[in-house]
Parts: structure tokens; C-alpha cells; sequence
């Protein structure tokens, strides 16, 4: 007995010695990392401890701005929220812009985040989403929370400090999700409960819309229920009101989606427009002003028309006209010839049917926008494009904006964030359309790298910024060869792009051509995309934009321009 008690004294002295040593090592490290604070300070993202001062460090410039840890995939590869998870990225001030000019601008992505890489690059339309069962848990209560911390599964979300602070240089568009088959029945989108998911809407609206009704029933610091301390601060009113969210978009992809559900009979596709119609009325009893989208197209350019838009024809004829002010069109595809929007199967003009289908249906006149689109770059194991290079993806993102745009198209937006890793599978196509890498999968040059297509995006926007976008013209259109005019809205200057399909001629290696043109005299030629085989290389060159882009200059006589086109766009301007 004594000698277990012994035991015991001695073990106890052992550890009471260990746990000292412990915290003497724990306090030296703490003070070697910051000599004038003992404990370290966790920072939101976008933010880094300076080791100077031990504090967060918050950058406000393009450089550097990381995303948090992947959100989880869903079964199947379904894109998914990820922004879910992503709170208090570094706001852009308001002072530095006037949104008001933004309207009009076409150059999206979705969702446009690291937001100070999206400002650099000349991004003006961020397109983010909204999940009804996070902000009203219990359909059957008036109760509506737009930030919340639980540290569980469903982890944080904050969308007053997203919609209203953190993307304040960037005009939105919130797709509203529903989650189909979990508050609807199985072959329906019609929820079960359509009083609550109209009131839901008119809630979120009246929030986010920039008016004074903030739709608060009770006094601040709560506004829906007592203790819910969820009246909006200052700082995010402010923002709303010189930004308001006035585009809405219920559901992405449905029809697709509801390929993908089990259980879900395609049939039910139709309760879709009565989907539509509801939400459309709700949103606008909130905000009459807001325009609503439908909820996209998807699928790839092989049998896009039979697979995608025709099942879209009996909702369009369902609603009649009415209920949506804006169609989706999302498009993919590889990075040779895929941006001319043809279904690949037939060789069919999917923009011309599209518009047609839509004329039938009683949408004459509907705007399209494109609020999904791209190529990758590298080599993605579930597409059919092959090995691309950065070359080939910055060149293809040129000519979707062009093409588009050209073709009527007002808005475009990129995908799927312009940082890799949103995708669950690292080697998808999702996840090579963005233009920087996260160090993650084959052909990946390491995290934080910017690739060619980076480069490539923030020079046609700051080419093209200023245009009317109501008069792009196709002004050229033969032998594998299309040139573009644009016209800057106040100065009245002139800027050509112009570029070679050449895998179509794979026997020529340079293509001459002359072009009509309304400039005289010595023009300048600038290069798409960067002289670097790709953005590792770019970076460690040490050159600065835009000082890599190759540029010459040719003379412009009677009307025309003679040029030697090699792979990439160029760009032409009176010198």
C-alpha cells in the first residue's frame, strides 16, 4: 500500500514537471513570434498576422487574397455554395468608383471572389446565391437570420457583410435556392408551403434592396423577433443603399438539376413556371423596380438544343410572356471554336434558336445574359477537350466576351471563381476554368499563381471599358478570320479585335489579311494574351504589366489594314 502511494507521489511530481517545461516553451515560442503579445490573434479571411506587430494585416490591393479550406463537395460533383463558408473577405471603399456607371458594363464572374482580384481584373458583376432553409430554418415561423455562427456542418455565413460590405464595387446577382425535393414534393418545385416561401422572399428583398424598409418588424437591435439581433448595422445599410441588389434569379439549372435528383420525375419540370411565377410576384411586391432571371440553361455544346433548350419550350409557352424579365444561357465547351455558341451536334446556331424559341413563346424581346461560361486550361479528366495550355484558355475567354457580346449577349460571367479549388475533384473541368491556380492537381504551377488567361482578362476590360455595348459590331467574317469594332461611349475612339481560327488551317502557320477599318495612319497592334509560355514564368520574369503584351505598329490606308495574324486576338487603336 505505501509503496503504490509512493508511486503515485512520484508520478504526480513527473507530470506536475512536464506541464511546467510545457508552458515555459509555449510563452518562449509566443514571445518569438511576437515580442509584445503573449497570445496570437486569429485572423478573418483575407487577413495575415504581421509579425511585427502581431496584429491582422488586411490587404486592399489584388495581391494575395486566399480562400478558406474547400467546402465539400455534394454526391455527384453539384456545384455548390461556397461562399456558404466564406466570411469577411477585405471590402473594396466606395470611394474609389461610381457603381451607378457599372450598370451597363457586361464583364461577370460567378461568384467573382478573391473581390480585390475581381477590381483589379476590371470585373463589375459578381453573381453569388442564397439557400431559403439557412435563413428561415423552421418554414413555419416568421424567423429569418442572415448571419449566423453555429461551428457546425452548415458552417458560418454572414450575407448582410457579403451582399452589403464585402462586395461593394461589384453589382449582384443572387440566385435564391429552394432546395427541391426538401421543401417541395418530390416530382414538384412548387414548396409545400407557398405563404411562407413568398413572405421569405418579400423579406429578403426588402433587406437587400437599398430602399428604407428594411422589412424589420420590431425595433433594432432585433428585427423579425424578439432577440434575433438581426437589424442591419450601419455600415452594411450604407453599402446597401449605394448598392443595392436589384437582379434575382430562382434556381440554377433546374431542369438539369432535376435530372439529377432521385426520385424526381422529369415530367415535373413544368411545375417549374409556377415556381417562377410565384417568386416573380413576390419579388416584385417587395421591390417593383428588381428584375427577375430564369433559372439557366445548362449542358455542353453536343446536343445543347435537343437535350437543353427544348426542354425549356412548354415552361416558356407556360408562362406566356410573363414572370421573368432576363434569360439565362450558360455555355461551355472547349477552346477551339466552342465560343461561337453552335450546338456541335448539328452545327445549328444555338443563339438564333434560343431567340426564336423564345419569340414562339411570347419573350420577343427578352435579354440574355450568360451568367456561366469558360474552358480550362490544363487537362481536365471529365471533358473532351484534351490537353489545353494557358495560351489556348486566354485566347478562348477573349473570344467568348467578343463573340457574345457581339451577338447581343449582355452580361458574361466567367466560372467557377476566379481561384481554383470550389471543385471538389481537383482534375474536372470546374476546376481549371478559373484564372489562378491553388496548388493543387495536374498542371497546376503552385497556389497563388496568375494564369496567362489573368493577364488576358484585366487587358480587354481595360481595352474596352467605356463602350457602347448597344452598337458592338461584327465587321468582318471570312476565311476563318473575324474582326470586331468597338466604340467608346464618351470619347468616340475606335478599338478592332481581331483574330484567326487556325487549327481550321493547320498547313499555315501566320494568315494575312486585310480589313475594313475607320482609322488613318499608324495603328497599334497590341497582343491578347502575354509573350510567356505561361503565368509561372510571366511572374518570374519580373515584367510588369501590361509591358508583356507584344505591340506594333502598321499603317492604315484608304479604309483597310493589311496584318499578319498568328494564334492569339489582337487589338487595334490609332496610335
Amino acid at each position: 500500500m505505501y509503496k503504490m502511494k509512493r508511486n503515485k507521489r512520484g508520478q504526480a511530481l513527473t507530470i506536475t514537471l512536464i506541464i511546467l517545461i510545457i508552458v515555459l516553451i509555449s510563452g518562449v515560442v509566443l514571445l518569438y513570434i511576437n515580442p509584445n503579445k503573449q497570445t496570437t490573434e486569429k485572423c478573418n479571411v483575407g487577413g495575415k498576422i504581421d509579425p511585427k506587430t502581431g496584429k491582422c494585416a488586411y490587404l486592399t490591393t489584388k495581391e494575395d487574397i486566399t480562400l478558406p479550406p474547400k467546402t465539400p463537395i455534394k454526391e455527384n460533383n453539384t456545384k455548390i455554395n461556397p461562399r456558404v463558408n466564406i466570411t469577411n473577405q477585405t471590402a473594396i471603399n466606395y470611394t474609389n468608383f461610381n457603381i451607378s456607371e457599372y450598370e451597363d458594363n457586361p464583364f461577370g464572374w460567378h461568384p467573382a471572389y478573391p473581390y480585390a482580384s475581381a477590381f483589379d481584373l476590371g470585373i463589375r458583376w459578381h453573381r453569388d446565391n442564397l439557400i431559403w432553409s439557412l435563413v428561415q430554418p423552421d418554414i413555419n415561423k416568421e424567423e429569418y437570420q442572415f448571419k449566423f455562427v453555429d461551428g457546425g456542418k452548415k458552417g458560418n455565413f454572414n450575407y448582410d457583410q457579403n451582399f452589403g460590405v464585402e462586395t461593394g464595387n461589384l453589382k449582384k446577382i443572387i440566385t435564391i435556392f429552394i432546395e427541391k425535393n426538401s421543401r417541395t414534393p418530390t416530382n414538384s418545385w412548387v414548396p409545400t408551403n407557398i405563404t411562407a416561401y413568398q413572405k421569405y422572399l418579400q423579406v429578403l428583398v426588402e433587406r437587400y434592396d437599398g430602399d428604407d424598409n428594411l422589412g424589420c418588424k420590431i425595433a433594432a437591435p432585433d428585427c423579425y423577433s424578439t432577440g434575433d439581433n438581426m437589424y442591419p448595422s450601419q455600415e452594411v445599410i450604407d453599402g446597401l443603399k449605394k448598392n443595392p441588389i436589384k437582379y434575382w434569379q430562382v434556381e440554377n439549372e433546374p431542369i438539369s438539376l432535376n435530372k439529377k435528383l432521385e426520385g424526381s420525375d422529369p415530367s415535373s419540370d413544368l411545375t417549374f413556371a409556377q415556381l417562377q411565377r410565384l417568386s416573380y410576384e413576390a419579388i416584385k411586391t417587395a421591390d417593383p423596380a428588381a428584375k427577375v432571371l430564369l433559372g439557366s440553361t445548362s449542358g455542353g455544346p453536343d446536343g445543347y438544343i435537343s437535350q437543353t433548350l427544348d426542354p425549356w419550350q412548354p415552361i416558356l409557352q407556360t408562362l406566356d410572356g410573363k414572370y421573368a424579365d432576363i434569360f439565362d444561357l450558360h455555355w461551355y465547351g472547349c477552346a477551339k471554336g466552342d465560343y461561337q455558341i453552335l450546338d456541335t451536334s448539328n452545327g445549328q446556331d444555338v443563339l438564333s434558336y434560343l431567340r426564336a424559341e423564345l419569340t414562339e413563346t411570347g419573350f420577343p424581346n427578352l435579354p440574355i445574359w450568360m451568367t456561366e461560361m469558360g474552358t480550362n486550361s490544363g487537362l481536365a479528366t471529365d471533358a473532351n477537350c484534351g490537353l489545353q495550355t494557358e495560351e489556348q484558355q486566354a485566347s478562348d475567354y477573349v473570344k467568348r466576351y467578343i463573340y457574345g457580346l457581339s451577338h447581343g449577349i449582355k452580361k458574361m460571367f466567367g466560372i467557377l471563381s476566379l481561384t481554383e479549388g470550389t471543385w471538389d475533384n481537383p482534375e474536372d473541368y470546374f476546376s481549371k476554368t478559373e484564372l489562378i491556380y491553388d496548388g493543387e492537381g495536374s498542371n497546376d504551377l503552385g497556389e497563388g499563381v496568375k494564369k496567362l488567361s489573368y493577364y488576358s482578362y484585366k487587358l480587354m476590360t481595360n481595352k474596352l471599358e467605356g463602350s457602347d455595348w448597344k452598337n458592338v459590331l461584327e465587321i468582318y467574317n471570312s476565311s476563318n478570320v473575324y474582326a470586331y469594332k468597338f466604340t467608346n461611349k464618351q470619347t468616340g475612339n475606335l478599338t478592332y479585335i481581331v483574330w484567326w481560327d487556325y487549327w481550321n488551317e493547320p498547313e499555315l502557320t501566320t494568315k494575312q489579311v486585310t480589313i475594313p477599318i475607320s482609322l488613318n495612319g499608324n495603328v497599334k497592334i497590341t497582343q491578347a494574351v502575354p509573350h510567356f509560355e505561361n503565368g509561372l514564368i510571366l511572374q518570374q520574369s519580373g515584367e510588369d504589366y501590361p509591358n508583356f503584351f507584344d505591340t506594333e505598329t502598321k499603317q492604315a490606308s484608304n479604309g483597310q489594314l493589311s496584318l499578319s495574324l498568328l494564334k492569339n486576338p489582337v487589338y487595334i487603336e490609332q496610335d
